[in-house]
């Protein structure tokens, strides 16, 4: 007697030659709920017969399934949630066309009184994915948990697999934020809505984080016309959230509002006032002012004398463009103290037009301004 099982190319012999006054035996060990087809020969002294035609398919009976879920995962999704991930036994162990799951869990360490596991019955199914996901509800938080998980069919459980320990009382953020980017020429700003967060900036190759409890972060000192890739992702104790991701390249966009006029100056005794014209205002919702240092007058005397008495002053770097601020409105002047400019120095500056979608082109630069040094 031989035997196949179905999907297998493979005859397997009977385990013994059956007497020939027997009229039927018995075939152990097959695997649940799997079809088989038999054939037969009889065996002679000196010879044998061909094979017999094929039986039509049997299938065996299903059975309890033989395999535990395997590498369960938990971990804490809020306050009194645990998310699970589980990865589904081999079809072959299910010895059932469905199967379905039980979650048994209990607070840790156990209480003297009170030993019973809590079950919870996921529904069959007769497809699962390789990892399935469950969420477990309405638990107490702040407490210390052990889990463990068996498959059942409609003949019975299997066994269970190896415990997990958890806690549940932080969770893990949720994505459930929005990041908008503010575009300015050298700086940008960052905003989420979510408490504790982690943001990563990468330039190229280069890689830099950053850890903010803010709702938002301005991203400094970047070049113009560079390409930055953001991410953005909220973090507790319990481990980090999904993060959402953006790109932006620094400068003048496209939709962005005309370049200004250049910008006239004047001087007053303790500041300047720039003045321009939008070449089309509508729609313009502030400005950006921008200065350049482009050198210095300062002999020994005045050296000494700024050491002494321009504490708080900025210090600004030879021919780096640096934005004094964003204005906001659509006001076509603007006055800047000395007070943020160093003193006894050469600046000149220029203005950006921003709309709704960002920041147009620059203007022309202004003329040079001298900025008095203190007496």
């Amino acid at each position: 007697v031989e035997y196949q099982k179905a999907n297998h190319d493979a005859w397997i012999p009977f385990e013994k030659v059956i007497s020939g006054q027997e009229g039927g035996v018995v075939v152990p060990r097959l695997l649940p709920n799997s079809d088989y087809r038999f054939r037969i020969r009889f065996i002679g002294d000196s010879s044998q017969s061909v094979w017999s035609s094929e039986s039509d398919w049997m299938k065996t009976l299903p059975a309890q399934p033989s395999a535990a879920p395997l590498a369960l995962a938990a971990s804490p999704y809020d306050s009194t949630s645990l998310l699970l991930q589980w990865a589904t036994p081999l079809r072959e162990d299910w010895n059932a066309n469905a199967i379905g799951y039980r979650v048994a869990f209990r607070e840790y360490p156990i209480a003297a009184e009170n030993d019973t596991w809590t079950t919870v019955e996921i529904p069959a199914n007769s497809t699962w994915p390789e990892r399935p996901q469950y969420l477990l509800h309405n638990l107490a938080s702040f407490r210390h948990y052990i889990l463990r998980m068996r498959a059942f069919n409609s003949e019975g459980s299997g066994p269970f697999s190896p415990p997990v320990f958890v806690y549940v009382g932080y969770s893990i953020p949720k994505r459930t934020f929005k990041m908008k980017v503010i575009t300015a020429v050298i700086s940008l700003c960052f905003f989420w809505r979510l408490i504790i967060l982690v943001l990563l900036q990468e330039e190229f190759k280069k890689e830099v984080q950053s850890r903010t409890q803010q709702t938002f972060y301005p991203a400094t000192n970047l070049e113009e016309g560079v390409m930055y890739f953001f991410a953005v992702w909220a973090e507790t104790s319990a481990g980090r959230g999904t993060e959402v991701t953006g790109n932006v390249t620094l400068g003048p966009i496209l939709g962005g509002p005309p370049a200004p006029t250049r910008p006239t100056l004047t001087p007053g005794p303790s500041s300047v006032t720039l003045e321009w014209k939008d070449e089309k205002r509508d729609g313009v919702t502030g400005h950006l002012i921008q200065a350049k240092l482009v050198s210095k007058e300062m002999n020994a005397a005045q050296q000494k004398k700024r050491h002494r008495r321009s504490f708080g002053r900025p210090t600004h770097i030879h021919g780096i463009w640096v934005t004094l601020r964003v204005v906001e409105g659509a006001g076509q002047q603007h006055e800047v103290s000395y007070r943020e400019l160093e003193p006894s120095s050469f600046y000149v500056f220029r203005v950006f037009a921003r709309n709704e979608l960002g920041i147009g082109k620059p203007s022309a630069e202004t003329e040079q301004l001298f900025v008095p040094g203190q007496s």
